[in-house]
């Protein structure tokens, strides 16, 4: 008789256990998972930075090239030998604007833009 009174106290026992633990589980709609995975998926992160880096490389695809300023100073002393400390010296100043082909900017934003359609048919 207490075999079974122990037999009865652990099926009791467990099926508690059990029971809590179905009443404690959270219950989800499919909508909330796929919220879920949505927020909790990191691929979707990265796809979503590729995606602006693509709408930001059409700005770069847009804009003009910049100007570039150089300067340059040095020695000249195996050139001039028998020159003073002042003479000794070489100064240079270049100032460029580099320019490109007339469809060469239209070319690049039409990849630019082909890059942001592709990215934003990915996510």
């Amino acid at each position: 008789m207490l075999k079974n009174l122990k037999k009865i106290l652990y099926i009791a026992l467990i099926n508690l256990s059990l029971s809590i633990s179905v009443i404690a589980s959270p219950n989800f709609t499919l909508q909330d998972l796929i919220d879920i995975a949505k927020r909790e998926n990191p691929i979707l992160d990265v796809l979503k930075a590729k995606e602006d880096a693509a709408r930001s490389s059409v700005v770069t695809a847009e804009s003009y090239l910049n100007p570039e300023i150089e300067l340059g100073t040095g020695p000249s002393r195996f050139r001039t030998p028998n020159s003073t400390a002042n003479q000794r010296r070489n100064y240079g100043v270049n100032i460029s604007q580099p320019l490109e082909f007339p469809n060469v900017r239209g070319a690049k934003k039409a990849v630019a833009e082909s890059r942001v359609n592709y990215a934003s048919s990915v996510t």
